[in-house]
Parts: structure tokens; sequence; C-alpha cells
């Protein structure tokens, strides 16, 4: 909400990580961004920054008037004593400077306040906002010189105001997504003050089976590398009889390639439903887009560990070995590197389909996804999928990075504060497996909806499967408060190369008709159940990280008209 064209000042997803700060620092950040979204201040910004854009115009425009005795205005001071010239000159450029700063200030104003109400109105931030804020603010700029001139004001306006946005927006979304793995080798994005941490809109989300790169989500402890595949090595050691050093060109040739299709999930996704559903926790406030449905291709890690001689006699004595992945690229915000794992036992059933990825949707992984290597673990929460892999090391205990012991687990509920947590860490297991779910993706929350004469409005979402226990079989779909449940329809991808593939992991989109009368505050809910028997429950204990949340997908209030 701005000026046409002055940058956003948030987003969903966009929010820096916190997890490293206190309980104090989070409530003061958040106060922060708070204000800072707040309609008065947007206001009051997008009108000073009017204000300054218009007094460097009108200074500039002044100043030209006076550059040539051939101007009307150099014409009439051409022949006064230079002291006399400067004068009149300078208080005409100051009298005309101040004139459009205002001018351009109110204007500011004026669009500022109009997008801010109408994106309260609709719940979202998107073009159409900008579009009717700068048609309102063009027919009230010209509603003194009658209907016409404010009909004309208005499309005049909208349209110079959709361009700028439009304009704006891709700029920003084409300076954010990291897809070159060419050029740009050697470089770092971000950093571990502000790395990258977004979420698609959701509506986008759900509007193919396969997630494309400008559709995914994005969640990072420290810079993006970019990293030359010609150099890049992953070493296996440890607990094996043959370490091995493995290049790229060696993990693409040397071992059969297994593509595997599932989704890639945030432990947090759906944090924000926790926080506002439940009570506050730390961490990033991702909504209900933090996951991404893909498919995978590189060798089998199984393989792999069987090149470098995994000790089969220990292994089948039975579990107790696991496999910790590194990546010492990038330092992060809470550690000089980034490290995860899990059980060795899953690495080697086949399957698990535990894969060293070198390939995302039939492309090379992209630097801001892992490229050139990442683990990819199907049924498990994507903090142990380690992107830009440099070793794996088998040994008797889980890895001792900081984000494996101290990030990522489920804390009993009566661990409400930091101080608290610390006596836990080391006897919580870390999250692995993630739990059924299912989200309701449109109609969105907040949403105005036009009741068609049927008097049913289609819902539609996504719905993924408990760890290993995949595929969704059923998704269900309420809308009085779960006294009454249809069965969404499943959809089916339309490739006939997906549709062949194991569904055991992905997610499944679906869409269900449901009755609703008019009015406001209404709700719609889902639950998915799986073929492991698991149903999704109405809603999950309390943790203070706020990860492996649940409860009902939902939809709430919605105005039907």
């Amino acid at each position: 909400m701005s000026f046409p064209g002055f940058p956003p000042m948030g987003g969903a997803g966009a929010n820096p990580a916190t997890a490293g700060m206190s309980e104090q620092e989070q409530n003061a950040v958040k106060l922060i961004n708070t204000f800072a979204e707040s309609c008065p201040f947007k206001v009051v910004l997008s009108a000073g920054g009017g204000f300054v854009l218009g007094g460097a115009f009108g200074f500039l425009g002044a100043s030209m008037s006076y550059d040539t005795p051939l101007t009307p205005k150099g014409a009439e001071i051409y022949n006064l004593p230079w002291r006399e010239q400067l004068r009149v000159g300078f208080k005409d450029i100051a009298t005309r400077s101040w004139s459009s700063a205002k001018n351009f200030g109110y204007i500011g104003g004026v669009y500022a306040a109009t997008e801010c109400a109408i994106e309260g109105l609709r719940a979202k931030n998107d073009l159409i906002n900008h579009t009717a804020a700068g048609c309102v603010t063009g027919a009230w700029l010209a509603r003194n010189s009658g209907p016409q001139a404010a009909l004309v004001g208005c499309v005049g306006f909208s349209a110079f105001s959709t361009a700028v946005e439009a304009y704006m927006h891709r700029k920003r979304r084409d300076n954010a997504m990291s897809v070159s793995t060419t050029s740009t080798e050697g470089r770092i994005e971000y950093s571990k003050e502000k790395p990258l941490n977004r979420e698609p809109p959701i509506k986008k989300l759900v509007s193919s089976f396969i997630t494309e790169n400008n559709a995914t989500y994005d969640r990072n402890h420290g810079p993006i590398p970019h990293i030359a595949a010609e150099g890049h090595t992953v070493t296996i050691d440890g607990q094996v009889t043959r370490p091995l050093t493995l290049s790229i060109s060696d993990l693409r040739s040397k071992f059969p390639q297994h593509k595997v299709l599932c989704a890639l999930q945030c432990a947090g996704n759906r944090r924000h439903t926790m926080r506002t559903e439940l009570k506050e926790v730390q961490g990033i406030d991702w909504l209900d887009g933090a996951v991404m449905n893909c498919t995978w291709k590189g060798p089998r890690l199984r393989d792999v560990l069987i090149a470098a001689g995994v000790d089969q006699e220990r292994f089948a004595r039975g579990p107790g070995l696991f496999a910790a992945f590194e990546c010492k690229q990038v330092e992060c915000q809470d550690e000089k590197w980034y490290g995860g794992s899990v059980e060795l036992e899953r690495c080697m059933n086949e399957s698990d389909e535990v894969i060293l990825a070198l390939e995302m949707n039939n492309k090379p992984l992209s630097p801001n996804h892992g490229f050139p290597v990442r683990v990819v673990i199907p049924g498990v929460a994507g903090a142990r999928w380690v992107k830009w892999l440099d070793r794996i090391t088998i040994q008797g205990e889980h890895s001792q990075n900081h984000y494996q012991r101290y990030d990522y687990k489920v804390l009993p509920p009566e661990v409400d504060s930091s101080d608290k947590a610390k006596g836990y860490w080391d006897q919580v297991p870390p999250l692995l497996d993630m739990p059924i779910n299912s989200v309701v993706a449109a109609p969105d929350d907040n949403e105005t909806i036009r009741l068609p004469t049927s008097g049913r409005v289609e819902a539609k979402g996504y719905a993924v499967p408990q760890g290993h226990y995949g595929p969704v079989t059923r998704v269900e779909v309420s809308w009085d408060g779960g006294k009454t449940w249809v069965d969404a329809h499943l959809e089916a991808p339309q490739s006939e190369e997906i549709r062949s593939a194991s569904d055991k992991w992905c997610w499944k989109l679906w869409k269900a008709s449901v009755p609703l009368e008019k009015g406001p505050g209404k709700i719609i809910l889902s639950r998915a159940t799986d073929a492991g028997g698991h149903v999704q429950q109405e809603t999950t204990p309390w943790n203070l990280r706020g990860v492996a949340y649940n409860g009902y997908g939902m939809s709430k209030g919605l105005t039907v008209v």
C-alpha cells in the first residue's frame, strides 16, 4: 500500500526469522511490523514520498523555465538586473516547487488511503487493489470538473497505477527469484541477517498439481550460494568401510537415477493458524503455503551408501545408526553451518525412496532449492532435506547441529518460554515425519463470495499424507462447523507421466461443492484421511515453536452475498 511504484511494506511469508530472538525482542519486532503495516503510517509515508517527488519535479520544471530568453518566463526577466533576475526566479521556483510538492503529496495520501481501505475490505493485497485505488483517486481528483472528467480521471489513473505496480511487481519477483545456474557461480544472495523466506499466494499454489519454480516457498537460515557444479563434491564418511568423495558427475553417471514424486513441507507450515487459533508461538508466521509438490530425480542414497561400504553387520543388528547431512557452504543465523539427520534405516530402505536430488521438475535444481545437490526424504519435514549438500556422515547419534538439536521439535505444551525449553531440547526427539494435513485454499479467509443461483460454492485445497502412510485417500469438507461432512473430489493430474508415478508421497488437490447461506462469518472446514488410516483432527496440541500444526483446514470470515 503506497504511492504507485513505491515498494510494499511487507507481505505474507516475507517476514524475517525471529527464532533466534528472545520473546521480548520478538514482541518488539512484531509491534514495529504492526505499526509499519498500519494505514496511518502508510498514508503518511506515501504522502511524504509524493511530497518529496513533487517538489523535485516542480523544482526541475520551474528551473527550466528560466534557462533561455525564448521561454515566456525567461523573456519576462531577461532585461532585469541579474540580482533581480535571481530574486524573481528563485521566488517563482520556490512557489512552484511548493505547489507541486503539495499536489503530489495529496495524490499520494489519497491513493494510499484508498488502497488501504480496499485491502481491508477485500482482505487481499494484489493488483486489483492498485487498479481500484487508481480509479478512485483519479475520479476524486477530477470530481469538480464533472462526471465525464471524473470518468477520464478514473480510467487514466487506474491504467497508470496498474502499469506501474505490475512493472514493479515483476521487478521485485525477478530480483527475488534465483534461477540461474551458469552465469552467477560464486555469488551469494541474501544474508544470514535477512535470508529469503517466503510463500506463494495460496490460490496460485493450488492452481497446478506440480509446483513450478515461480510458485514455490523458500525457507533459509542464511544466504543462498551459487555453486559451480563442476567443482562441487559430496563426501561420505563415518561408519563406512570405503569413504567416498563424489563429484556431481559421479552422482549422475555412476548410479542409477531414480525419480520420486513428493511434497516438500516446511515444519512450520500453518504456524499462523496455531498462533491465532491457540496462542502465540515462536517463528516465521507461515500461512498455509509453505509446501510444494514436485518431481525429484537423482541417485538413491541407498546405492551411494552401499558403494561407500555401510557397516552391513551393524545395520542388520537393528536401529541405532543415523545419516547426518551437512552443508558448510554458508554461515547460518544460529550456527556456522547447516545440518540435519534421519535414521540410517530410512535411507537404506528402497521403499522410503530417499535420493540425492540433482533435478526438480525435470530441470537442474535452482540455487534457491539447493543446486547442485540436495537430500530428498519423502514424508519428512523439509528441515532435514539439506540443500547444497557437501557431506554425509554415518554415525551413532543424530546430528548435533543447532537446527537438529535445538529447533524443529514438538516441545510439550508446558514449555511456554525459551528459558523453559533449555531443559527439554535434549529430551524431545527431532521432528521427522510430517502429520496428515489438509488446507482450504479457496475461498480464502475473509473473502466475499457471490452466491450462485445453485446456492452452492466450490471449495478447493490440498491434502498431504502422514509420513510414509500415503497416499491421501479421502478429503471431507464441512460448512456447518463439523456437523455435516461431504466427500471432496480428489483431482487426478493431467500429465500421463505424473499419473503413472506413485502417489504415496505427494499431495492431492481436491474440490467440493458446499451449500452456503447468505451472510457474514461463514466457515469452511476440511479434513483428510490417508492409506494408513490417519484422520486429521479438529485441532492439535500447542507447542512453543509452532511446528507440525494439522488441525482441520479452515477458511473463515467468509461473507456470502
